[in-house]
């Protein structure tokens, strides 16, 4: 709940693409798009992150836009035949700062797919950052394996 818009908040100051010293600032009438896996549908569907940045940005006009799909990963972003691509999309909707969460799918290929991982990463920023230039990367939501639970009756 709000804990992780805070959280996300602290982040979105800490891993700012651009290299800029200090927090990341938005800008006026910022178009901020949402590009990643089921995260970003969970967002959609609950509306926390939306909520702190507009609570930490009265009386700025932010339009947000959510292009999370369920299993997009950085390799991957299947769609329906002719559905524009995600360049393609933060093109139409002239997104001036894109957020991306990409790695809890891909964590599930452990240490063997960290190179591969990093490889298509960078390729997606390059393709993202032909499109906006302002990327923001976002670590996923971190999660854990629950011990096994022994029945007693």
């Amino acid at each position: 709940g709000i804990p992780w818009a805070a959280r996300f908040l602290v982040l979105v100051g800490l891993a700012s693409v651009t290299r800029a010293a200090g927090p990341l600032r938005l800008r006026t009438n910022e178009v901020i798009g949402l590009v990643g896996g089921g995260a970003w549908v969970a967002e959609q569907r609950d509306g926390y992150l939306e909520s702190a940045l507009r609570l930490t940005h009265t009386g700025q006009p932010l339009r947000i836009r959510n292009f999370g799909w369920d299993g997009d990963t950085v390799s991957s972003r299947p769609r329906e035949v002719n559905y524009p691509s995600v360049p393609a999309q933060l093109r139409q909707f002239g997104v001036t700062l894109a957020l991306l969460q990409f790695g809890q799918n891909e964590s599930w290929a452990g240490e063997a797919g960290l190179m591969a991982f990093r490889r298509d990463y960078l390729r997606l920023l390059d393709e993202l950052g032909a499109v906006t230039p302002r990327l923001v990367l976002v670590t996923p939501l971190p999660f854990e394996v629950r011990p096994a639970t022994t029945l007693t009756s």
